[in-house]
């Protein structure tokens, strides 16, 4: 079972990702994961924390998603730290080696676990 990662955004919310979740963000963004990672930005950031809240709750949309990122970082959150949240939980998901493999450089895939 995939770990998941406790964060406090606009309430405390736990991350996890799955097969759906990967599926999710690859379609949401029209790539990989790991060239979602090459050079994160907003939008990678709101896709990936989208899907990793969908398995909690499914109603949430990426752009509610959006408004708790925006009042996250309006009460002082800090995005370093949302984005490691998101690489523990892609990390506890087993279905990468780690995150390491990923290249926010731009030069980089995640590894596939095998």
């Amino acid at each position: 079972m995939p770990k998941t990662v406790l964060i406090e955004l606009d309430k405390a919310r736990r991350l996890k990702y799955d097969v759906n979740a990967f599926v999710a963000i690859e379609e949401a963004l029209g790539t990989t994961l790991g060239r979602a990672f090459r050079s994160p930005g907003l939008r990678e950031v709101r896709a990936l924390l989208w899907a990793g809240l969908q398995w909690e709750d499914r109603d949430l949309t990426p752009e509610d998603v959006g408004d708790i990122i925006q009042t996250y970082l309006e009460n002082g959150g800090d995005l370093d730290k949302l984005t490691d949240a998101i690489r523990k939980a892609l990390e506890g998901s087993r279905l990468i080696r780690s995150t390491d493999g990923m290249d926010t450089e731009g030069n980089g895939e995640a590894e596939a676990a095998t």
